[in-house]
């Protein structure tokens, strides 16, 4: 291991992310995974389901139904309930 990558700060995870095989990369000074399994091994269960981690830089997010409140309220970073 090189002397940078020891200088690298490790979350709680670090460990699980390394013994699972994921790629680990520098993202501002922490050791981060990128890639687990491979980019279309990961991209298909995405597609499939919802991941709203990629949305506050969207800029814009639509959600309907009846739980619409509770949902929008669990994001206390955007205060999605006060807009119109």
């Amino acid at each position: 291991m090189s002397a940078a990558a020891a200088a690298l700060k490790k979350t709680p995870l670090h460990e699980v992310h390394k013994a699972s095989g994921a790629k680990m990369v520098d993202f501002g000074g922490w050791d981060m995974p990128v890639q687990h399994s491979g980019i279309l091994d990961e991209h298909q269960p995405v597609r499939r389901a919802v991941d709203l981690r990629g949305l506050p830089g969207a800029g814009a997010l639509a959600v309907e139904g009846i739980y619409r409140s509770k949902v929008t309220g669990a994001r206390p970073s955007a205060h999605c309930h006060a807009m119109r």
